[in-house]
């Protein structure tokens, strides 16, 4: 579901993987599994600081 959302946000702002990769600091293959829901984020992508939770 993350993934999914992910994509349509990308893609209602009209940039591409690597662009997104590129501003997240991540890797473009990084951002395709997150997409694709073969890889599940991490709590560092998610931008969430443990003392926050």
């Amino acid at each position: 579901m993350l993934g999914v959302n992910v994509r349509h946000q990308r893609k209602l702002k009209g940039i591409t993987q690597e662009q997104l990769a590129a501003a997240a600091d991540m890797e473009r293959s990084y951002i395709s599994d997150l997409e694709r829901g073969t890889r599940n984020p991490s709590v560092a992508a998610l931008g969430i600081r443990l003392n926050e939770v």
